[in-house]
């Protein structure tokens, strides 16, 4: 079975510091930027704040709804944050890195999952990347536009 990997990676005009706090708060924050209709919910099971959180989310996607538990770790606490369910074996991790000399951030989102075996699997390596990509774009764009009303208007 192969793997199917995902890499996308935006420029977003705040510093490293208020870009991972939106990340990595899963109570508040970090469900406002999920795109919707496709992430129908996020609920906190445990934690809530970066390490040790985890949560339950179900996404719609390409008509097909999946439930997940999401176990979040932080292998570099203030740069990398670290999504993973263990039951699909689809772990998604966030960097978060300054923009040398500006007040920006690099935010890059890898996700590798697994796909499924015959022909499945091929549609799955054909479409999945690409509506995914598509998805955390529209992740970008909102995480630029919360900083955009929310931490730049307050500024």
């Amino acid at each position: 079975m192969a793997n199917i990997t995902i890499h996308e990676s935006a420029v977003i005009d705040a510093p490293p510091t208020v870009v991972y706090g939106i990340v990595a708060d899963y109570n508040e924050k970090h469900p406002v930027i999920l795109p919707k209709p496709e992430f129908e919910s996020i609920k906190v099971t445990k934690g809530g704040i970066g390490t040790g959180t985890e949560f339950d989310m179900t996404m719609i996607v390409m008509g097909q709804t999946t439930h997940s538990h999401v176990h979040v770790t932080e292998p570099e606490p203030g740069r990398v944050l670290v999504e993973a369910d263990p039951k699909s074996g689809t772990v998604t991790t966030f960097t978060v890195e300054p923009v040398a000399g500006t007040e920006k951030t690099q935010l890059t989102f890898d996700t590798e999952m697994r796909a499924s075996a015959g022909i499945k699997g091929l549609v799955e390596r054909l479409l999945v990347p690409r509506v995914l990509r598509g998805l955390y774009k529209r992740e970008f764009t909102n995480i630029q536009q919360y900083v955009k009303d929310n931490v730049l208007a307050t500024a």
